[in-house]
């Protein structure tokens, strides 16, 4: 399976900062190439050239700032190289100097064409350029007509016009003809770019294979409304595989469709197993409510980024392969495909949370080598076909190849045979008005000319230390951006510590109590922001600011000096919004590899006093607990010794210890001496030991011990009253006295006279 990839590379002299960035995405035979900066003398064109490697290339030019004679020489070497080896050569959202150049230079283009591009508009009332994206597809009648379309201010509402010559503008356009798009390409630019061509060009569409009890189903576009449930569930028995690597957008009507066809054919069918789940589908539609009580994941994507030779590609993670390491939320390691190096998962925080969730599928070598022979089929050259054929003509002799066969194909809407792995999209700013609302906004000014490449890594290794980002939302001021930045980076820290122990006991009383917690708080936000619901969104935001603050604190206060003290880098943004003036921020820590391994190793020793062994309150239970906001530390119990005379008080697995004599408890270890001495001193002279004690999702609690002078010799009285109560009660729990009240059991155990 081809995987979509991007890569950054640049032109510039004299170890001087690069004029001209190229980022690359590509998949199978297309392959898109997004330029920024400066086309000049230093740009390569018949270099640049030998990186492509035929089929369709799709070029964006939208952020290219000027073209010098010069530079016009070697673009057109560029065009003309590629122009001998693509069959198609297609430009997307070129700036309006870009389409200056069209106009002005012959053959600036080659035998490509324009798809869309900016053209400029402006308003008098807010005295303000802008630029509008116009589509070649939609818009053809206008610039036929040299008419562009009207548009309104989106600050003001009120007319913008187009600040141009319009027969000038558009006289290489309105001389282009109309073309149709490849279902490929259109595929490609709507699940990777989150670009849309014309009206339907992203609905749903579907290629059926059947061979005796087995059915392939591969579908691609947008996860909408319009899902055809009831057409595809038709007929569907024996074992079904839906192969989900074309996927775009999913929202929530598309979502509820999908679950009730995953209910409809749970009863007809035998197996139904998902393969290449993009990462959208992975954090949306993977619970169990989602697959209908039956459908297996088998493999899904996920981006991974290569430091060596600065690659980001969407790598295939087989379920049964890395169950073991999965099940810890943790992703598998994995070589970059292009050089062999290591890479780091570039995942968002939210696809990580759903890996642990991820049921273990169980499926046979018959069903898999199915699933190989419909894939290559469907993506091998066909037999006869001419070198450099169209994508079209390669589809069409595959599924007339696969007819032959004896496969059976049915198509809802245009047959597109490709798979597509979803991952790298995320590199791309893209401009096609799909970008989240809270997100909207006109940049301003930033803290350096262009964004550091370390804001798009999350969590990722460089040698000897570990590197872990955060990022604000939109917000009024850059300190509070920044702040939020921050907690948002040593967060991300911390739930990476937890991921990383091993320890069984640990997880299951520990990590697994925050972080379902904490998927859950994130899957909130995320949909709040799909449905659009400005008031949702600020409370889901508001929630997850305020739990990782609290983390962020609780790191500072237990990891001592191992907590990383500050941030090893930050950048941040100015914009113009609706709502006016709004700033973000992205904050980048620190932790050298040997810290990061002694901090799992202090959250995870147990220290014990008198039969009750402990380990330090862990900063990611900030998730569960917002009572731990004023919290200095504390101690999680992690078991309670049969022989411990406080067997029967009412501690147990899991309970977080905070004060003992009002002695605050920084550690686990803390909680150890302040435990034994307290008793000790308690048990000299006689006293009370006060304890101050969260019980799961309870608030927390005061208790108070009574301690009779010479407890301490009581210890083996209390192993026999503590036997004796749970042969007679079946539980290692205290309970009522007969009378309901709460009782001293020390009276009991100095008396050693165990209530019936």
């Amino acid at each position: 399976m081809d995987q979509a990839q991007a890569h950054s590379t640049g032109t510039g002299g004299g170890g001087s900062e690069p004029k001209l960035k190229i980022d690359k995405v590509t998949d199978g035979n297309i392959t898109a190439l997004k330029f920024t900066g400066i086309i000049d003398e230093q740009f390569h064109g018949k270099t640049v050239a030998q990186t492509v490697k035929g089929g369709t290339l799709i070029l964006d030019l939208a952020d290219i700032q000027r073209i010098s004679s010069f530079g016009i020489r070697e673009w057109v070497d560029f065009v003309s190289e590629v122009g001998q080896k693509c069959a198609s050569i297609l430009f997307i959202e070129l700036a309006p100097k870009v389409v200056d150049q069209f106009n002005m230079v012959q053959n600036f283009g080659g035998a490509g064409k324009i798809l869309s591009f900016y053209a400029p508009y402006r308003c008098d009332y807010c005295d303000d350029d802008r630029k509008k994206l116009l589509q070649f597809d939609r818009d053809y009648e206008a610039i036929q007509a040299l008419k562009p379309p009207e548009e309104a201010c989106a600050s003001c509402g009120n007319p913008e016009y187009f600040d141009e010559d319009a027969a000038s503008f558009f006289s290489f356009l309105s001389a282009q003809q109309r073309f149709d798009i490849d279902p490929q390409v259109a595929t490609f630019l709507a699940s990777k770019m989150n670009y849309s061509l014309a009206e339907g060009a992203r609905k749903i569409r579907a290629d059926k294979t059947v061979e005796g009890r087995m059915t392939y189903v591969h579908l691609a576009g947008d996860l909408d409304g319009s899902f055809p449930r009831d057409k595809l569930a038709e007929g569907l028995e024996g074992d079904v595989i839906f192969d989900l690597s074309g996927i775009g957008k999913i929202d929530p009507a598309g979502a509820a469709e999908w679950r009730q066809m995953m209910r409809d054919i749970a009863a007809p069918t035998d197996r139904i197993f998902l393969v290449g789940c993009p990462p959208v589908f992975v954090e949306r539609l993977t619970r169990e409510e989602d697959l209908g009580g039956k459908a297996q994941v088998l493999t899904f994507a996920m981006p991974y980024t290569c430091a060596r030779c600065a690659t980001t590609a969407s790598q295939a993670v087989d379920v049964e392969q890395h169950f073991d390491v999965l099940k810890f939320a943790t992703p598998p390691e994995m070589k970059c495909a292009d050089c062999g190096g290591d890479t780091v998962c570039a995942a968002s925080d939210v696809l990580l949370a759903h890996l642990a969730a991820l049921p273990r599928p169980v499926s046979d070598t018959v069903i898999k080598k199915f699933i190989t022979e419909v894939h290559e089929r469907q993506t091998r050259p066909v037999a006869g076909a001419l070198p450099g054929a169209s994508a079209a003509a390669v589809a069409t002799a595959t599924m007339a190849q696969a007819r032959a066969q004896n496969t059976m194909s049915v198509l809802l809407g245009a047959a597109i045979v490709i798979v597509l792995v979803l991952g790298a999209a995320f590199l791309w700013k893209l401009r096609s008005g799909a970008s989240l609302r809270e997100d909207e906004g006109q940049l301003i000014e930033a803290s350096e000319g262009k964004p550091p490449p370390w804001i798009n890594q999350e969590f990722y290794r460089d040698n000897d230390n570990i590197y872990f980002t955060g990022n604000s939302a939109f917000m009024p001021s850059k300190d509070d951006a920044i702040y939020e930045a921050s907690a948002a980076a040593v967060e991300r820290a911390v739930n990476q510590l937890g991921v990383m122990v091993r320890n069984g006991k640990w997880i299951d009383i520990l990590l697994n109590q925050f972080q379902s917690q904490r998927a859950r708080a994130l899957s909130e936000l995320e949909k709040a922001t799909v449905q659009g619901d400005l008031s949702k969104i600020a409370a889901a935001r508001k929630t997850v600011a305020e739990a990782r603050l609290r983390v962020a604190k609780l790191l500072k206060l237990t990891a001592g000096n191992l907590a990383p003290a500050e941030n090893s880098g930050f950048y941040w943004e100015k914009f113009q919004t609706g709502g006016g003036l709004r700033y973000r921020a992205f904050a980048r820590y620190t932790i050298p590899k040997p810290n990061f391994e002694k901090l799992v190793e202090r959250y995870t020793q147990e220290h014990e006093a008198l039969g009750i062994r402990a380990v330090t309150l862990f900063p990611g239970l900030a998730w569960s607990y917002p009572e731990l906001e004023d919290v200095k530390g504390g101690a999680v119990i992690m078991s309670v010794s049969d022989k411990s005379p406080f067997a029967m008080v009412g501690f147990s697995e899991g309970d977080l210890v905070l004060e003992i004599n009002d002695r605050s408890l920084r550690d686990s270890d803390k909680f150890a001496d302040a435990f034994q001495q307290e008793y000790d001193s308690g048990c000299s002279k006689g006293g009370k030991l006060h304890f101050r004690i969260k019980h799961g999702a309870r608030s927390i609690e005061d208790y108070n011990l009574n301690l009779p002078r010479g407890c301490g010799n009581a210890v083996g009285a209390a192993e026999r009253h503590a036997a004796a109560r749970r042969q007679a009660s079946g539980s290692g729990r205290p309970a009522s006295s007969k009378s309901g009240k709460p009782r001293n059991i020390w009276d009991e155990i100095l008396n050693d006279n165990p209530e019936e």
